[in-house]
């Protein structure tokens, strides 16, 4: 059995309403995820609820998640940071509810 490659992160560009444009590697269209939704829900994502802190997204440096440089935890490292699996599959869970 072979497992697939993880999918790579190519491009990610915040747009309004907090939701996301993602390209991955490979891949000729982009997806867009919205993340309005967790954001509500409070929590750690509460603090992307200003939309200068939700437009300073970043792509992990191995390409795999998308994070926000803060909040970031005592040792520096981000606390938001999502996997490229996760955004695709909420992605196509959003566009089955539409």
């Amino acid at each position: 059995m072979t497992d697939a490659p993880l999918p790579r992160i190519e491009s990610v560009k915040p747009l309004p309403n907090y939701r996301l444009e993602v390209f991955l590697m490979g891949e000729g269209h982009p997806f867009i995820v919205s993340l309005s939704d967790r954001i509500a829900r409070g929590g750690v994502f509460s603090s992307l609820r200003d939309p200068q802190t939700f437009a300073r997204v970043r792509i992990g440096e191995r390409r795999r998640t998308i994070y926000w440089p803060k909040p970031h935890d005592v040792r520096g490292d981000p606390v938001i940071d999502i996997d490229a699996e996760s955004l695709l599959a909420e992605a196509e869970r959003q566009s089955a509810l539409a």
